[in-house]
């Protein structure tokens, strides 16, 4: 079974720049969460609440030549300076989860384990399970079964240090080329409909929204090549491009952000703001979300 958003990814050049740069800009303190030998890549982590949201850039350069995952992530980084690289959905049985949607049509490589080693010598493992040439999750998630229990990863990972008051991803946006068909691919992964199919007339797209749980996957499509809504990041192709976090009072949070220099707009009334500069974000589009 799918029990929502495990982690979101977002790829960076320089590790502990990046990370004093989300600080700085929303808050979020992220701590060092060790290496992938076999990817030749590093990590940091900001735990919210069951979720997390993750850091990641190239630690050992041959290695990362040497593999898909690596080799992925070094391409994106000679392109940007930093940016959303993806998303995975945490499983309770990966075995049986990707034999169901591989039954429903999705094409989904075989199930691979993972490891990473922490600061302190500890061990992180994993199994994942991804669409072909599409590791990190950016256009469709990837699938992951912890082999290292939830209190463990919670207690290296502490959420204490958030003071923005994020309690949870609450959504993640997608840009694709061909709705019709991403609907076709996401109802094959979940195993169930869309929530809603959406024109969005004021920004000549198409949106769909699948449900995980408690968890949102918003997939928009402009209208044409040329089209654009107006908050989208410029040098975002398809795939991963914004988050939304859950925070208990949006009012706060946006004084919060102001204080600190963050561009953020006014709350609307159904509770969202949305930062204004993806570019202090890491070039991820923030949006904030109350009451979730």
């Amino acid at each position: 079974m799918l029990l929502g958003l495990d982690h979101a990814i977002i790829a960076v050049r320089d590790l502990t720049e990046a990370s004093t740069q989300m600080e700085r800009a929303l808050g979020l303190r992220f701590s060092p969460g060790g290496e992938h030998p076999e990817w030749g890549t590093q990590n940091a982590v900001a735990r919210l609440g069951t979720d997390y949201l993750e850091l990641i850039s190239v630690h050992q350069p041959d290695t990362a030549r040497s593999n898909e995952r690596g080799r992925i992530l070094l391409d994106y980084l000679r392109d940007h300076e930093s940016g959303p690289l993806g998303f995975a959905l945490t499983s309770d049985d990966l075995t049986r989860d990707t034999v169901e949607a591989r039954n429903r049509g999705l094409e989904l490589e075989d199930t691979s384990q993972g490891y990473r080693r922490r600061p302190d010598g500890a061990v992180v493992t994993w199994q994942t399970a991804s669409a072909p040439d599409d590791p990190w999750g950016r256009r469709i998630p990837f699938l992951i079964q912890h082999g290292t229990a939830m209190l463990q990863r919670r207690g290296w990972e502490a959420p204490e240090s958030n003071p923005l008051a994020a309690s949870a991803v609450h959504s993640a946006g997608v840009l694709v080329v061909d709705l019709d068909e991403t609907i076709d691919q996401y109802r094959s992964l979940l195993g169930t409909p869309p929530d809603s199919v959406t024109k969005l007339q004021a920004m000549a797209a198409r949106s769909a929204i699948f449900c995980v749980e408690s968890f949102r996957i918003e997939l928009l499509q402009t209208a044409a090549p040329s089209g654009r809504p107006a908050e989208r990041p410029e040098h975002q192709d398809e795939g991963l491009w914004q988050l939304t976090l859950a925070v208990a009072d949006v009012d706060a949070s946006v004084r919060f952000l102001r204080a600190r220099g963050t561009a953020v707009g006014s709350p609307t009334a159904q509770g969202v703001a949305s930062l204004q500069d993806p570019d202090q974000s890491l070039g991820v589009a923030i949006r904030l979300v109350q009451g979730y």
